[in-house]
C-alpha cells in the first residue's frame, strides 16, 4: 500500500521522460508547476492486497525497474549535458562576458564532480578489511570467506585471503624493525650468511656444519626509539628538591647524569633506558632462544612495558645456550648503535605539534637474572667462584648430603671490593698478563672476569652497580625458599612451625590476589615444587 506522499514508479518514469525531453531549465520548471495533483496517481491505490494481486504488482515493478535501469544509462549523458548548459547560463549572467575563462573552469569542475568515483584499489580494500576484522573481532577464516564473497559479487581488487591482506599492508608500511641476519659458527664464532658451512676457510666447519648453527638477528635501535618517542610524551622532570623516590627518574643515578650533562648544555634533553636479556629452552624442538630488549624509563609506567614500546635489540636461536666467548659478538652491533644514540638524534613528540627536538639516550641499567648477568658481563657462572656481579667475594665449597654447594659468606678481613668500571679495567689488564688458565680454587687476580664486556664502552653503564639484583634467584627462590625449609623441615627444633601448617595454609588461602595474577600459588605444603613466581606471591602477600 502506497503512502499519500509517494509517487508510483510508473508515474515517476513518465515524468522523468517528459523532463528529459524539455530543452531548458525554464521549460522544465513550467512543466513541473503545471502538473495537477492527480497526474501522479495514474495507478489506483488498493486498500487490501491478495496473494494474486501482490504477485502481479511485484512482477510489474520488477519489469519497470529493469526498464528504468536500461534507460538510465542512455539518459546519463543527456542529463549531464543539460546540467552543464544550465550552469553555463547562470555563470555567464552572473560574471558577465569578461569572465568566460572562469565560467569554463567552473563547468569543468562540475563535470569532474558528476563523474562517479573510481573503484578502490587493493591496498584500500585490504586496509578496510583489516579494520573491519579488528572492530568486530573476526577470525582469519571469516575474513577469507568474506573475500570469497566479495569476489563472487564481482567486486574488483579484492585480496584472495587474509594472508594476502597482511602482505599488502606490511609491504606498504614503513618497517621500524630494520635488522640483519647472521649465521654463527659454533666452532669459531664467526658471523656469516651460509646455513651449510662456515665462511672462514681456516675453520674446521668450512666443509660443513655438523649440527644446526645459531641464527642471530640484530635490529636497528634508532627507528624503534624515534617511533616510540614520536607517539608518546615523556614524563616531566621531577623536582630537584624532592628527596622521595617513586620512579627511576628520582634515583641518584639519573639525577647525576642530568647534573653532569647539563653542566655542559643546560637545555640538553635526555632519556635513559633499561636493558633486559633472557633465554628460554624449547625442549620439544631442542632449541634455545635468547632475547635482548630495552625500555625507555621516561615513559609513564602505565605504558612503559607495553609490547609496542619495547625496543628489540637482538634475537638468537640455536641448539644450545650462547657461549660467553661468542655472546659479546652477538651484542656488538647494538652496543655500537647505543654509542651513536648518546651523541643525539631528533624526535617530534605529540606535545610539540610537528616541531623537532634533539634528544640524547643513555643505557644506565640492566635487569637480568643471574645466568644472564654472567653471560652479558662475561663472568663466571653463578655457582662458580668469584661469581657475584656486585663484589669480588671468592666463596667456598661446603659439603652437603648430595655433594657440595658454593656459599658466599662475607667477612671483614677478606679484602672484598665492590665492582666498578675502574676495577673492571684492572681485571682486564690482569687477563692480558695471564699465561695459563687458573684452577677453580686458586686465587684469581681477575676475580672471575673471563673477558671483555662491551657495555663498558657506554658512557653511564657501570660494570657492577648497573646490574640490578636478581630478586627471583636471590630472594624468592633463594633466601625465602631456604627459610621455608628451616621452618617446616626441622620438626624437632624450637623454631619449627610445622604443627601450624594447616592454620598457615588456611590464612594464605583466604588472601585475595590481584586480578593480574596469572598463576596462584599451590598449597604451602608443596612449597618444594614451587616456581619462582609462587615464592614471590607467598612472600609479598603472605607476610603481613
Amino acid at each position: 500500500m502506497f503512502h499519500d506522499d509517494e509517487v508510483p514508479l510508473r508515474s515517476a518514469k513518465n515524468i522523468a521522460r517528459q523532463l528529459r525531453d524539455a530543452k531548458g531549465r525554464h521549460s522544465r520548471n513550467q512543466f513541473l508547476s503545471s502538473l495537477p495533483p492527480d497526474v501522479s496517481n495514474d495507478v489506483p491505490m488498493i486498500e487490501e492486497y491478495t496473494d494474486e494481486t501482490r504477485y502481479t504488482y511485484n512482477e510489474q515493478d520488477d519489469l519497470m525497474v529493469v526498464d528504468q535501469n536500461d534507460e538510465q544509462l542512455e539518459s546519463n549523458s543527456i542529463v549531464v549535458s543539460q546540467i552543464v548548459d544550465d550552469v553555463s547560463f547562470d555563470t555567464n549572467s552572473y560574471l558577465g562576458n569578461s569572465e568566460d575563462d572562469n565560467s569554463q573552469d567552473i563547468q569543468s569542475n562540475l563535470l569532474t564532480q558528476d563523474i562517479p568515483p573510481s573503484s578502490p584499489d587493493t591496498r584500500e580494500i585490504s586496509t578496510a578489511l583489516a579494520l573491519f576484522r579488528h572492530r568486530h573481532r573476526l577470525s582469519k577464516s571469516c575474513i577469507n570467506n568474506l573475500c570469497d564473497l566479495l569476489r563472487s559479487f564481482g567486486v574488483a581488487n579484492v585480496p584472495s585471503d587474509f594472508r594476502s591482506i597482511e602482505k599488502i599492508l606490511i609491504k606498504n608500511q614503513e618497517n621500524t624493525l630494520q635488522g640483519r641476519k647472521y649465521i654463527i659458527c659454533s666452532k669459531c664464532g664467526n658471523k656469516g650468511t651460509s646455513l651449510s658451512k662456515c665462511v672462514d676457510i681456516k675453520c674446521e666447519r668450512h666443509s660443513g656444519f655438523v649440527s644446526t648453527p645459531t641464527t642471530l638477528c640484530t635490529f636497528k635501535l634508532l627507528p624503534q626509539v624515534t617511533s616510540i618517542l614520536d607517539r608518546h610524551n615523556i614524563m616531566p622532570e621531577p623536582d630537584i628538591t624532592n628527596t622521595n623516590i617513586s620512579d627511576i627518574q628520582d634515583g641518584y643515578v639519573r639525577r647525576n647524569i642530568i647534573f653532569r650533562e647539563r653542566m655542559i648544555d643546560s637545555k640538553k634533553n635526555i632519556v635513559t633506558m633499561l636493558l633486559n636479556s633472557d633465554g628460554i629452552v624449547l625442549k620439544k624442538f631442542s632449541r634455545s632462544i635468547w632475547f635482548t630488549c630495552m625500555v625507555i624509563n621516561e615513559l609513564p609506567r602505565a605504558i612503559r612495558f607495553n609490547i609496542g614500546n619495547v625496543i628489540i635489540c637482538s634475537i638468537s636461536m640455536g641448539g644450545n645456550k650462547p657461549k660467553k666467548n661468542q655472546f659479546q659478538s652477538f651484542i656488538k652491533d647494538w652496543v655500537l648503535e647505543l654509542q651513536q644514540l648518546e651523541l643525539g638524534f631528533h624526535i617530534s613528540p605529540p606535545n610539540l605539534h610537528g616541531h623537532f627536538i634533539k634528544v640524547h639516550a643513555y643505557l644506565i641499567a640492566a635487569a637480568l637474572d643471574k645466568p644472564a648477568q654472567a653471560l652479558l658481563m662475561n663472568l663466571n657462572d653463578p655457582t662458580g667462584y668469584y661469581s657475584c656481579v656486585r663484589c669480588t667475594i671468592q666463596g667456598k665449597s661446603v659439603p652437603t648430603k648430595h655433594g657440595s654447594t658454593r656459599v658466599f659468606i662475607r667477612k671483614n678481613n677478606d679484602g672484598i671490593q665492590d665492582r666498578s668500571n675502574q676495577l673492571y679495567d684492572q681485571h682486564i689488564i690482569q687477563l692480558l698478563k695471564r699465561k695459563s688458565k687458573n684452577k677453580p680454587k686458586d686465587i684469581d687476580p681477575a676475580c672471575g672476569q673471563q673477558g671483555h664486556c662491551l657495555l663498558r664502552n657506554l658512557s653511564y653503564f657501570n660494570i657492577g652497580p648497573s646490574f640490578t639484583s636478581d630478586s627471583l634467584h636471590n630472594l624468592y627462590s633463594g633466601t625465602f625458599k631456604r627459610l621455608l625449609e628451616i621452618w617446616f623441615k626441622s620438626r624437632g627444633n624450637s623454631y619449627s612451625i610445622h604443627k601450624q601448617l594447616n592454620l598457615i595454609e588456611a590464612k594464605l588461602d583466604s588472601i585475595k590476589y590481584p586480578t593480574t595474577t596469572y598463576h596462584l600459588p599451590s598449597q604451602l605444603r608443596f612449597y618444594q615444587t614451587y616456581k619462582g613466581n609462587e615464592y614471590r606471591l607467598t612472600l609479598l602477600f603472605g607476610y603481613q
